[in-house]
């Protein structure tokens, strides 16, 4: 593989980012072998790895930029910053990873890729069915004064094929303009709404690459099992693990174990890491989830997530008889509805 695989990082030893960014640099490199990979972060970030159980893994880096902050930065601007410069920061062709993912093939064919700069639709779909339509097209409109409700792809940034030439330095610098403009005017850190605009402003220039480089398994499975990347969006679903261990609880370990023989095999099989019992969740479930987003605009408000949904658990559970009697009269009350509609 060529194209070097980059990673920017921001962390402090009570987090878990870099000991992301080690579990899929350590992935990237049992899949490619002799690939290049490099990190970009914080002067912050650079002192964790000096020290404890990540400075044994400083080797899977081939080369680490270090930027210096300001103290009142915050590790989440710092990213951001970092995230839309990386152009500029960078030589060479690249292929960007977020922390979050595992690589699970090789991925030497990037190389011979015939475009300037490729991404995956954000949620693995068309923007129109994305679970965070109906809470991006205003964002939009307030900090940008676009109506995108029309448009078809907004991008995932969590992985981007980036060559060297100038339109991807000229993409780069204006994604920074319009992520900067939003976090001094709107006080938002995201960079996923910056990049849409980027994308307009300058015609279009991104091209859609298969959603088996950007698996983004927590709001779709329809790559799952030809994934040559997965992206698990742990901060999205929380401190939960009753999914996979690759939401949270594998990066906890090698926090404080380092990459254990049982760790890396949890790694390599990502793919069946996941819980029984457990499902999918349904389309019109994914849509009510839709509608709360839109409604509270915050990912840490979602159904999954709420109290409303951990008492009806809890009553599942512990209440078994009341809960079934609260079901049959809910049962009545939705057929009844039906009939009127």
């Amino acid at each position: 593989m060529k194209t070097k695989i980059v990673y920017v990082v921001t962390s402090l030893d009570s987090d878990i980012y870099m000991d992301q960014a080690i579990v899929s640099a350590w992935s990237a490199h049992h899949h490619n072998p002799g690939c290049c990979i490099e990190m970009v972060c914080d002067q912050d970030t650079y002192a964790t790895l000096n020290s404890g159980v990540r400075a044994q893994y400083k080797y899977l880096f081939d080369a680490i930029y270090v930027y210096e902050f300001k103290p009142e930065q915050g590790m989440m601007e710092r990213s951001r910053w970092l995230k839309t410069t990386l152009r500029e920061i960078i030589e060479g062709d690249f292929l960007y990873l977020d922390t979050d993912t595992v690589v699970c093939a090789d991925l030497s064919y990037v190389d011979d890729f015939d475009f300037d700069l490729g991404m995956v639709q954000d949620c693995n779909c068309d923007f129109n069915q994305c679970l965070i339509y109906d809470w991006v097209v205003p964002v939009m409109k307030k900090m940008y004064g676009i109506d995108v409700s029309k448009e078809t792809v907004q991008f995932n940034g969590g992985v981007a094929f980036v060559r060297d030439c100038e339109m991807t330095h000229e993409f780069y610098r204006r994604w920074n303009e319009l992520w900067v403009h939003s976090m001094r005017e709107f006080k938002r850190m995201k960079d996923q709404q910056p990049l849409m605009k980027a994308n307009i402003d300058m015609g279009y220039v991104v091209k859609e690459m298969s959603g088996n480089l950007n698996c983004q398994v927590a709001e779709s499975i329809q790559y799952l099992h030809t994934a040559h990347v997965m992206h698990f969006f742990n901060n999205l679903l929380g401190k939960t693990d009753d999914m996979s261990p690759l939401f949270n609880e594998l990066y906890v370990k090698v926090k404080a174990q380092g990459l254990t023989d049982e760790l890396k095999e949890t790694i390599l099989n990502c793919k069946s890491s996941f819980m029984s019992p457990s499902m999918p969740v349904p389309r019109e479930g994914a849509m009510l989830w839709r509608k709360h987003l839109s409604e509270s605009g915050k990912h840490e408000e979602m159904i999954q997530a709420s109290n409303t949904y951990h008492a009806l658990l809890f009553m599942w559970l512990r209440l078994p008889r009341f809960t079934r009697f609260i079901d049959k009269i809910l049962g009545k009350f939705i057929r009844k509805s039906h009939k009127k509609e």
